[in-house]
């Protein structure tokens, strides 16, 4: 018999025409020299067989190829030479990490390096470099590969984890080096019609991605079982699972033991009732009234208490939002303390589309780390992104009437008459209409002002957002107004940026020294408290705030100051923040006075601040209406 190597050299020339050395080597990932010497193996054995007059040619300059006096086939040549063609082994690296992998987690004994080697046809270097892969995917599930001398390597590891490795992995390689390749379909298309009775019966609900995960696990977990490989769970607590996930799980241990004649023992039972809780939609229509914890209904509150506090975002009122965190908090809670991973295919969209939901929801998986003592998965972070994008929106629509103050200088019964006719049209987006002249301008109170529309130029510097209007208000002027009023002005940037706070020099090889000397030159035009520093870089402790795109976003972790500002920092050379290299600084100083444009303000730099082309002129171009004047 031959060996797989020699075989695909076969494969390749089968047709014919001349392939050389290096192609074959690249399509086989070896050296020419092994290349040749295959070919004069083959060479040796062709000429053992007087029925056939077949060779492999070689030319210079052209390469290899097969030549014979007759047509020939695959199936000729595995006849003629003894190949198993129903027994395929791996080539590439990738296809022997694959196999390299299934082959330790399935093996309770341990195996030696030579004899992994002799059954794969490579040498015992090939072996190694394999098996380095092999240890960083097992790391990723606390499995260790244990090295004994005399004896040889095994995978070593707890069942739980190495059923899920077994899951996530089978999902990863799709090919038939894999143990469970050749009937785990069949197998998953019975038990999903299984599953999938016992769901309409209980009335629970699963999305598509997380239930072909579950079903996957259920398969996996039979195989495991009935080799004698059982999960051993053991906890000091007893498990949080609402008790509907354990009564589907006794139907479908029933479902098991009439189809598979095995029975699943109580700590097989308690584990797929945990892998369902963390996989189940909670709060759809039909499902039962689960009970929300205490200790998560807290979570969710200091999550929104620190959006306030931060982001002067209050969310406190919006019901839906918190009721639609209490109920993504039960599954999630379960994937959290058992360590089950869950995908997220529209991750990269989520990333792109809701960034500053993202940041948010970054800001916020900061709570659940604490708690829980654990990384936030990015997958995990993307789904709360969104919860809280959902959140948001609804948030801009709850628009509050506005208290607006208009600046005219055409007497009071002009005045009145603007009045009267600002009350017509905008009448449901306006709480207080004031109204003052230039002359009167100064003197007033701002904090109860949200907008300013005046008929006549204003030069001396005012807190909140300014709009020209005519005196008659025309058909133009009630469109702005009224999209102002209703979500706010497309140039609302120009209120949180001034040309004096933007440095196109700034200095500095980390974060911290590059923080200190923004704030120390914004002091020039911008009162700051003498901590904030400080409290920006405690933030940062907290999480890191460059988002990728050559930008960081700091901040204080708490609102501090009277007015929101935005300091902007532009570095010769990028410098590493802390995840990723950052270029551009985008410090926000967060008023402590309420700002209903913030969240538009956030929502719609964020958008800006995610572009890539846009990121790389600003930095080229060094002017600030690359992104102010933005739409």
């Amino acid at each position: 018999m031959i060996g797989e190597e020699t075989r695909r050299i076969l494969e390749l020339l089968i047709s014919g025409d001349y392939r050389t050395a290096s192609d074959l080597a690249n399509k086989l990932e070896c050296s020419s020299k092994t290349i040749r010497i295959r070919v004069k193996e083959l060479n040796d054995l062709f000429q053992k067989f007087s029925q056939y007059k077949i060779e492999i040619e070689s030319k210079p300059r052209f390469g290899f190829r097969l030549v014979s006096d007759r047509k020939v086939t695959m199936e000729d040549l595995g006849q003629m030479l003894g190949m198993e063609q129903e027994k395929q082994l791996p080539v590439t690296l990738g296809e022997r990490s694959c196999y390299l992998l299934f082959y330790l987690l399935e093996r309770k004994d341990y195996v030696t390096i030579s004899e992994l080697a002799e059954k794969l046809f490579v040498s015992e270097s090939v072996i190694k470099t394999t098996l380095k892969s092999v240890e960083e995917i097992l790391k990723c599930y606390e499995i260790q590969v244990e090295r004994r001398p005399g004896y040889g390597i095994r995978a070593v590891g707890q069942e739980r984890n190495i059923r899920t490795c077994l899951v996530e992995q089978l999902s990863e390689y799709k090919n038939q080096f894999s143990i469970y390749s050749k009937t785990l379909e069949q197998e998953m298309e019975m038990m999903s019609s299984i599953v999938l009775k016992l769901m309409k019966e209980q009335d629970i609900s699963i999305p598509e991605i997380p239930f072909y995960k579950f079903v996957k696990y259920i398969c996996i977990s039979i195989r495991r079982i009935q080799k004698g490989r059982e999960v051993n769970f053991e906890t000091y607590e007893p498990t949080k699972v609402d008790p509907s996930n354990k009564l589907f799980v006794k139907r479908l241990s029933e479902e098991i033991e009439k189809g598979y004649q095995i029975q699943l023992s109580e700590s097989e039972e308690e584990y797929l009732a945990i892998q369902l809780a963390g996989k189940r939609v909670i709060g759809n229509a039909g499902e039962g009234n689960l009970v929300y914890r205490e200790e998560l209904n807290g979570l969710v509150a200091e999550m929104i208490d620190i959006i306030l506090k931060e982001f002067s975002i209050d969310l406190s009122g919006n019901f839906d939002l918190i009721m639609q965190l209490n109920q993504h908090m039960v599954p999630l809670d379960i994937r959290l303390r058992y360590q089950i991973p869950i995908d997220n295919p529209v991750l990269e969209e989520i990333q792109q589309n809701y960034p500053f939901a993202y940041t948010i929801a970054q800001r916020t998986a900061e709570v659940l780390r604490a708690y829980y003592e654990k990384e936030i998965a990015e997958s995990e972070i993307g789904y709360l992104a969104v919860i809280w994008e959902l959140g948001l929106e609804k948030q801009k629509r709850l628009v509050e009437p506005s208290n607006i103050l208009i600046v005219c200088s055409s007497g009071k019964g002009s005045s009145k008459l603007l009045t009267y006719r600002y009350r017509q049209e905008f009448g449901s987006y306006i709480d207080q209409i004031k109204i003052c002249n230039l002359f009167e301008l100064k003197s007033v109170d701002f904090d109860e002002i949200d907008y300013v529309f005046t008929t006549v130029p204003i030069s001396e510097p005012v807190p909140v957002p300014v709009y020209e209007v005519t005196l008659f208000l025309n058909n133009e002027d009630i469109a702005q107004v009224r999209q102002i009023l209703e979500k706010g002005s497309s140039g609302i940037l120009q209120n949180y940026f001034k040309e004096e706070l933007f440095f196109i020099d700034l200095q500095g090889s980390n974060k911290e020294e590059i923080v200190r000397e923004l704030c120390k030159r914004s002091r020039s035009f911008l009162e700051l408290p003498l901590d904030f520093e400080d409290s920006v870089l405690h933030r940062e402790e907290l999480s890191s705030t460059d988002y990728g795109n050559f930008i960081a976003i700091p901040h204080p972790y708490k609102a501090v100051g009277k007015e929101t500002k935005v300091m902007v920092g532009l570095l010769e050379e990028p410098v590493f923040w802390g995840r990723n290299m950052v270029q551009v600084v985008f410090l926000i100083s967060i008023g402590e006075r309420e700002d209903q444009n913030l969240q538009r303000f956030y929502q719609q730099l964020m958008k800006i601040l995610m572009d890539q082309d846009l990121i790389q002129k600003f930095i080229k171009c060094k002017d600030l209406q690359v992104i102010l004047q933005q739409k």
